[in-house]
């Protein structure tokens, strides 16, 4: 599932240290973090939901949609949950996730409260 570069020892050292320097919003982008057929597969599940359009004009518009199971499975795997345990420092045990789609006109207010 992950690419195989990004599961070697020093390279998840590099990540981690980069993930851990901003201590404000911890992030890092990794390209190609998936395998190509994963990637792929995952795309073509995400396209096909069903997306129902949300909207809150002082708050946000978009369209959101709930991931199925196959999904879940896939981000709650062992190897994806170990990558992010690693990172972070702590055991992630389960990822609750939904898909968004955003498009013309679509938007969502940050703040900070």
């Amino acid at each position: 599932m992950i690419n195989k570069t990004y599961l070697h020892p020093k390279i998840r050292e590099k990540i981690k240290k980069e993930f851990l320097s901003k201590p404000d919003f911890p992030s890092v982008v990794l390209f190609k973090f998936l395998e190509r057929e994963t990637y792929m597969a995952l795309r073509k599940q995400i396209i096909r939901l069903y997306y129902q359009k949300e909207v809150l004009k002082t708050s946000h518009s978009y369209a959101l949609a709930e991931l199925p199971p196959a999904i879940l499975k896939l981000f709650n795997g062992k190897e994806f949950l170990d990558f992010l345990s690693s990172l972070c420092q702590q055991k992630i045990k389960n990822i609750a996730a939904k898909a968004y789609s955003f498009g013309w006109k679509d938007y969502t207010i940050l703040s900070d409260t």
